[in-house]
């Protein structure tokens, strides 16, 4: 059967592929005030319990930027409405101002611990289905669901359940060079929807059918990270196990920085966070002593240490900010040992370029090793083992003049070029005398992106003008709708009697020649005349 919300809870609770304006985003934060999500005491109410039909997979792969930001609060309080982080870090030699938001739907609220595992058990379901994945994801029915998640089977949790999909539905994501398209290869800006849409048993599905069960669609960003590898492997048994939701966020967020130390065999020995920076990726409220700090992450520090998944975090205060130090344990190589046979490559952009984490020296001397080997493999196909010192050197000043793209761009050009006269490049200092005009070529290439993404964006711009006043103009006439279906049968005559009225001052034309009105004319004005009386003192 089709569900319906009451008429004052008739939102709608699909996603949408298009880009928001950002003055709905400040809307939504202003108004922050009325979202409610799921009751909170409800919430705590809740017994999980693991059901012995449903057997959860032993791994999940789960989509790396949803690993490293935030989607959900971890504790449910009345004001809580959105999702924010702000990093400063230093990408290819350039400052980056990064942005990841979190907004709610205006009704559903800002996703919460029981939502956290609902996703959880359409992670579970995803990890089921055969690549590549394909939308409309089958979640089953909310009784299985139920199950999945280990709560007891009644009215109340299927409410909870129903709800929940809307939520994560309804949220919009706003990222300003922090969700790592790997298809495209380049950090995105754009606001976009975890879920585009959920389809209940009974409601119609895009293409038409009647759904046998429940159905969510998949914004195609994260459908295409999943497809293109950009994962992580989650133990998921080890991450059931963990009690303290800040622990379990700890091993999501650790476990993606920890990964690509063991996958590269970089000899790092910890990863190191400003309180600040992770107080936003947790999310948990920020505490200004020390002492509040420690007793703060005490519990969860204490049951990652106990299993093993770090073997110790310290905290310190350095120039009057506080930072953590986290140190991989066993259990954290040993999960990489485990997974890394069968799974996709995998990639994390961000672990060798934020400077918070790795000391600059090794970072450079990381890079230019780097785009050395990567010259000789597409020079010569041939894999070096050792580097001379006097080359590693030249590499680190170049990267150091134009940072790693462009010094990346100066060896491709190089290659293409002497293969034009035949040059043998033996090393490569060789690469150095196509520096000057490998960056000219190098900046008019910029400046033509430039134009064209400029032109582009004027584009974007113009249709999404064009796709908000489309917007507006529906909603206005749902409103209209709405409004005449609750006025009386005598309220409706009167608008309808001043509607004739009005017609036949304009369509004089039709009533000198003999011929009656359109009804068109007189559908017009009982619209204008709802407009002027109900809504001209509304935003609409």
């Amino acid at each position: 059967m089709k569900r319906e919300t009451s008429k004052k809870n008739k939102i709608s609770y699909e996603g949408s592929n298009k880009k928001k304006k950002t003055e709905n985003i400040i809307e939504i934060k202003e108004e922050k005030e009325e979202y409610i999500s799921s009751p909170p005491e409800a919430e705590k109410a809740l017994v999980i319990y693991e059901s012995p039909e449903i057997i959860p997979p032993e791994k999940i792969r789960s989509e790396v930027n949803f690993l490293i930001y935030p989607l959900f609060k971890l504790e449910k309080k009345r004001e809580d409405g959105i999702i924010e982080v702000k990093m400063s870090i230093e990408r290819d030699n350039q400052r980056l101002e990064l942005f990841w938001g979190v907004y709610p739907h205006p009704y559903f609220g800002i996703p919460g611990p029981f939502d956290k595992k609902v996703f959880d058990a359409i992670q579970e379901i995803i990890e089921e289905l055969p690549r590549p994945i394909q939308n409309p994801i089958p979640l089953g029915s909310i009784y299985s669901l139920c199950k999945r998640i280990g709560i007891e089977i009644c009215g109340k949790n299927y409410t909870m359940i129903e709800e929940s999909l809307k939520r994560l539905t309804g949220i919009l994501i706003d990222s300003k060079e922090t969700f790592y398209d790997k298809g495209k290869k380049k950090w995105i800006e754009e606001i976009f929807h975890l879920f585009d849409k959920v389809v209940f048993i009974g409601e119609e599905l895009q293409d038409g059918t009647i759904a046998d069960t429940t159905y969510i669609y998949l914004n195609s960003k994260y459908l295409d990270n999943i497809n293109n590898g950009y994962v992580k492997p989650i133990d998921y048994k080890f991450y059931r196990e963990l009690n303290s939701n800040i622990a379990r966020r700890l091993y999501e967020l650790l476990g993606v920085k920890f990964y690509p130390i063991f996958q590269r065999n970089i000899d790092i020995k910890f990863i190191r966070y400003l309180y600040d920076t992770l107080c936003e990726l947790v999310p948990m409220k920020k505490q200004k002593y020390l002492s509040l700090i420690r007793q703060q992450l005490e519990d969860a520090i204490k049951e990652l240490k106990d299993k093993e998944f770090i073997e110790r975090c310290e905290i310190k205060e350095e120039n009057g900010r506080f930072y953590l130090y986290f140190y991989p344990g066993p259990r954290a190589k040993e999960e990489f040992n485990k997974f890394k046979f069968g799974l996709e490559p995998y990639e994390e952009p961000q672990a060798l370029r934020d400077t918070n984490q790795i000391a600059p020296p090794l970072a450079k001397r990381l890079e230019a090793e780097e785009i050395l080997r990567y010259f000789y493999k597409r020079n010569s196909g041939v894999e070096v083992s050792e580097l001379k010192p006097k080359e590693i050197e030249q590499a680190e000043h170049l990267i150091y003049k134009y940072g790693k793209e462009i010094s990346s761009f100066i060896i491709d050009y190089a290659i293409e070029e002497a293969k034009k006269t035949n040059f043998d490049m033996k090393t490569f200092g060789a690469v150095l005398q196509y520096e000057a005009i490998a960056v000219g070529r190098y900046e008019e290439m910029k400046n033509l992106e430039k134009k064209r993404a400029e032109e582009e964006k004027q584009r974007r711009e113009k249709e999404a003008k064009e796709e908000r006043e489309r917007l507006e103009a529906e909603e206005l006439a749902r409103k209209i709708d709405e409004i005449l279906a609750g006025l009386s049968e005598e309220e409706l005559n009167e608008v309808k009697k001043e509607a004739e009225k009005r017609a036949k001052e304009r369509g004089s034309v039709f009533i000198n020649s003999g011929k009656p009105i359109p009804e068109i004319i007189v559908s017009i004005c009982i619209r204008e005349i709802i407009r002027e009386r109900y809504l001209s003192n509304k935003k609409h």
